[in-house]
Order: structure tokens, then sequence, then C-alpha cells
């Protein structure tokens, strides 16, 4: 049995955070401003260096390290480089002024000239930790992310609280697809920072959003960004996380403000417009993109969206004119072709579907995605054979992509092949690991081929992975209770009560597996606590009569027993364990009957010898 808890809450469409997280990339490209902090591996800003020294004045006779240091800060760079040249022309050995002079000419653009001088800052002061960051962000700077990564490192081990260490290993974890690691750096970087650097908070935000933490983002931006903040970017992630709580006049506002500030940028006006729709005001959106398109008739994406607003305004007809007129402008753009075919799917013609996304796939730069939808309406149209024929020619034509060979491995799970499925989804998780939804399916075929101890290693990983989902660990207990290990059982279904308290499953099979180690007096409360929830299901109703009857309670035993019975005349053994609280109770005659008619049965169930045997001892 399985019972799903209600979301306490709607979720952002993943069609809006899709795009809304593109629209943030998109505005970055364009019009990068001083606030945020550019990847490593693309350059290097300087802006908000603070120009802080282990101890810049530690020999006060250096008077030129004290000048080189207040000029840097005052941003007169070639004084600075004059004073620190000075210096040491006076101690060469001047770690600070090395550092300074590093720091000037980077400020400067010389960023071969800046790595040879903290290079020797750092070889020779090892402890100062404000070089080694300095130098991590030089040779990012020069397109060296391997050795950049050892600098702020470096610089870590030193001082762990380094704030421009964390957020430049941030910025890198992020590019590598690590967003978990990202956030631990960001956050780590953010502590120190002034109020005022709104650029770390908005790496960070990014990252919040992209993990549905919208309400982390609003704690994180809403203080800092009122409506007169200049950044579009601002404006556009916490507009989205307003979105994502289901704050919409909150989310449209600030997406409101961000189109403002693009002006009439196409990108941000469809933004907007998506925002209104997944808002259920097509109308609104509507109209943001006539009179995108009155301004910008070329808009061709914009054009594909509002074919599909005029869908949800059940308006059929306008949305087919509006998708051919897109498609005669460009006849090979595969976004028209994908969308026109997504609506031909969801209005009832798969065969005009089918032949688009067709056509996509004779494009040569046919991307994984049609390969997806196509093998989607194929199946939804009985189609088997021929989805499984698209998904193999999408992992050959992309053999990388880690979703079509876990939508193939599903689709073998579907079809009833668990050994090719087994061998796909696991080809599917040496692409990438830790994909919840593969390890499941992994798991489900293991279980169909008989293997249960793999079945429960694949779902161990699972909730490693997810470990707040409740209905992932719930089914990890039923597993571990078909492969007889009762006490991990135990323990699985009790986290799962943590997570969830009235998980009436749970609960349920938590009281069976107790009361089937001996312990049914532990397992009474969690029995009453299920019956109480799903007073009327015969499964819990069996359950809480078998607790009661190995607890010694016989009459609650036999009003539970009795009742799962007459709801599930099909279970034998229900009949069988009613039996037998009737013998407990001392209602012999109730007893002999409810066995008579468990005998009379011609089927087989692995209570009959058991049943036979108890009525000849009620003669």
């Amino acid at each position: 049995m399985n019972v799903r808890p209600l979301r306490s809450r709607l979720t952002l469409a993943p069609s809006l955070i899709a795009f809304l997280a593109l629209l943030a990339l998109f505005l970055a490209s364009v019009a990068p401003l001083p606030t945020r902090a550019v990847p490593v591996t693309n350059q290097v800003d300087l802006t908000d260096w603070d120009f802080t020294l282990s101890n810049p004045f530690e020999r006060s006779a250096e008077t030129e390290v004290r000048a080189a240091f207040l000029l840097l800060n005052s941003g007169q760079l070639e004084p600075a480089l004059q004073a620190a040249g000075r210096a040491l022309e006076r101690n060469p050995a001047s770690a600070d002024a090395h550092e300074i002079a590093g720091a000037a000419l980077a400020k400067l653009g010389r960023f071969e000239d800046s790595l040879a001088r903290l290079t020797k800052a750092t070889e020779l002061n090892p402890r100062q930790a404000t070089a080694f960051a300095k130098l991590g962000d030089v040779q990012a700077a020069l397109q060296h992310p391997g050795p950049a990564r050892t600098a702020y490192l470096q610089a870590l081990a030193i001082d762990p609280t380094d704030r421009r260490a964390h957020q430049r290993l941030g910025l890198m974890s992020e590019d590598e697809g690590d967003a978990s690691r990202a956030i631990d750096h960001f956050e780590k970087g953010l502590e120190g920072t002034p109020p005022n650097y709104v650029g770390v908070k908005i790496n960070l935000a990014r990252l919040y959003n992209r993990a549905n933490r919208f309400e982390q983002t609003i704690v994180l931006l809403a203080p800092v960004v009122p409506d007169t903040y200049p950044d579009p970017i601002a404006h556009l992630l916490l507009g989205t996380a307003y979105l994502g709580t289901t704050n919409l006049n909150a989310g449209l506002h600030s997406l409101e403000i961000m189109s403002r500030l693009r002006g009439r940028d196409a990108t941000a006006q469809q933004a907007l417009a998506l925002a209104y729709s997944q808002a259920g005001q097509p109308a609104k959106a509507l109209e943001i993109l006539d009179a995108l398109l009155a301004t910008q008739p070329n808009a061709l994406e914009a054009r594909v969206q509002r074919a599909q607003t005029l869908a949800a305004l059940n308006r059929p007809a306008d949305a087919l004119t509006e998708f051919q007129a897109a498609l005669a402008s460009q006849p090979k753009s595969i976004p028209t072709l994908l969308e026109f075919a997504a609506y031909h799917a969801s209005h009832g013609a798969p065969n005009e579907a089918i032949r688009l996304y067709s056509s996509v796939l004779a494009l040569p730069d046919a991307p994984a995605l049609a390969y997806e939808r196509l093998a989607a309406v194929q199946r939804d149209a009985g189609q088997l054979k021929e989805a499984e024929t698209t998904l193999l020619a999408g992992c050959t034509r992309h053999p990388q992509h880690a979703r079509l060979r876990t939508l193939l491995g599903l689709h073998y799970g579907l079809t009833q092949q668990y050994a090719r499925s087994r061998d796909s989804l696991t080809e599917a998780l040496a692409m990438a690991p830790g994909n919840p939804q593969a390890l499941k399916a992994l798991s489900g075929a293991h279980q169909r081929l008989g293997s249960l101890s793999n079945a429960v290693a694949a779902a161990r990983q699972l909730v490693a992975v997810v470990p707040r989902n409740a209905e992932d660990r719930f089914y990890l207990g039923g597993l571990e209770q078909d492969a007889g290990e009762l006490r991990a059982a135990i323990a699985t279904y009790g986290e799962v009560l943590k997570l969830n308290p009235d998980h009436a499953a749970a609960l349920n099979n938590l009281a069976h597996t107790l009361a089937s180690e001996g312990h049914a007096t532990e397992a009474l409360p969690f029995a009453e606590r299920a019956l109480k929830l799903l007073p009327n299901n015969p499964s819990v109703l069996h359950t809480h009569g078998w607790v009661c009857l190995q607890a010694g309670a016989f009459p609650a035993a036999q009003k539970s027993l009795a009742q799962a019975a007459r709801l599930a005349p099909g279970k034998p053994t229900y009949q069988f364990h009613l039996a037998l609280a009737q013998k407990s109770s001392g209602d012999v005659p109730a007893a002999r009957a409810t066995l008579d008619a468990l005998l009379a049965l011609r089927t087989q169930y692995p209570e009959r010898a058991e049943a036979q045997r108890l009525r000849e001892q009620l003669r």
C-alpha cells in the first residue's frame, strides 16, 4: 500500500523555472554589472577586491609599504606600483610589497607580471592567505582553472574564513555542475561580507532558485533589493523566488521592475509574459506579447509564445494560425517545430505531433529533447515498439545523454524487459550518478528480476540522494521488509514517520513488522494511529487486528479482523486470522463457521493446512 501525502503548497512550473534561469544567464552575459561576480573560467571581477594584507605594517620601517597600501586602496594604481617598487628596492624580501605590486598590476590588466609578483609573495610568506586568494584570481584571469583552484584552496587552508576564496570556489563549483558544493562555498563566503555586496548574494540566490529553495532567496535578497535597486538580475531572481512560494503579486511586481530595467528587451518581456501566463493571467500575457510583437514583428520566440498563450485562452484556431505563421517564417526552426508538435500532442493530434517531431529528427542538429518527446507521444499512442526505436536512435546520436538512457531504461521497464531496463539504467547512472529517477527505476528492475539485495542497495542510494523524501524512504522500507531485513525496515519506517508523522502506510507497515518481530505491545500504538487515519482500509484493519491478537487484545482483534474480512472477502489470510481471534475470544461456534467457509474455498493459500488442523481441534 502506498499512501501519498498532499503537497503543502504549489510549486513553480518547471517550464517557468527553466526560462527564468536562462534569462538570468542571458541578462548577465549581455549586461554584466559590477555587483555580479563573474565566473572564474571567463574573467575576473576585481572591482570589489579588498586590499588587506596579513600584517601590512609589520615592519614599521617600511614606510613605502604603508604608502603603497594606502595608494592602492584609494585606486591610485601607478603610484601604488611605484611605491611598492621603492619598498622592494629597500627590502627585496617584503612579501607585503610583492602582494601590493601584484594587486596593482592585476588591476592594470598586466596579469603575467602580477602572477610573478604574487607567486613571490606566497613564497616569501607561505602564511599570507590574501596573497594566495589574489594569486587564484590572476590564475583564473589567465584561463588556468587548475592552478587557480589550488591557490584558493591554499588560501582556505591558511584562513578557512577567506571570503574571496570561498566565493571563487563557489563559482568554479557552479561551472562544474556541483551545485551543492557551490552553495556551501557561497554561504561561507557570505560570512563577513559587507551587506551592500549584493553580487555575492546574487550568486547564491541563483543556486537557491535552481534548487527550489525559494524561501532562502527571499530572505537573502529582499532586505537588500528595494524597488529602486538598478540590477535586473536581482529583481529577476527575487521575482522567481516569490513565484516559487506562490506569492504571485510580489513575484510579478519584481518581474515588472526587471522588465522596465531591460526596456524593450524581447527576452525579458517574454519572461514577464510567461510569468503572467503561469500565474493564471494569460490575457495579461497576451497583452505583453502583442506590445512586443508590434515593435519587433520578427521576434520568433515571442510569436511561438503568443501561440501557446492563445491556446491557454482556449482559442485553438488562433493558436494554430499563429504557430503556422511562425513556422512559415523559419521552416527549420527547431524550437518552433518542437513547440508546435507539443501543441498538437496536447490537443488530440498525435499523428501531426509525430510528423513534426520526426521532421526535427531529420535535421543535422536535432536535440535529445526531440527524441524524448517523440517517444512519449508514440508511447501514449500505444506505439511501444516505435517508441523504443526512437529512444535507441536518440541514444546512438547522443551517446553521453544520461536522460535519454534513463528514459530507455524506464521504457524497458514499462514493456517488462527488466534485464534491458537494468542495463540501460546502470549505464545512465554511470553518466550521471545520483539521478533519483534512475535509481528508483533500477531498484524496481532488480526487484522484478528477483535480486532483492540489489534492489535494496539501489534504494539505499536513492534515499542518500533525496534524504527528505518520505515516499522514497517508505519504498526502501518495503523492500527491506520483503528481503527479510526486518530490523532495517523498522528503522526505515521510523525515519519515514520523522518526515511525515501521519504517513498511514508507514504506520501500518511498522506496526506489522514490529509484531512479526515479537514486539506487539510496542506495535499497537502505531496500528491504532494508522487505523484512525484510514478506518475503512482492509489492509490497515487487518494489521490492527493481527497486532491486537498478538498483544492479547482479543475483542478488539475480532472486531477489526471481522471488518477486514468483510471488506476484502478474497483474502483467505484475513479470514484465518479472524478465526484465530474468534477462538481466542471464546467464540468457538463463530470460529468453526469462519473456518468452514475458508476450507470450502477451492483456491490454494498458505494457511490452508493450518486452518484444517485448527478446524479439527474445534470439533
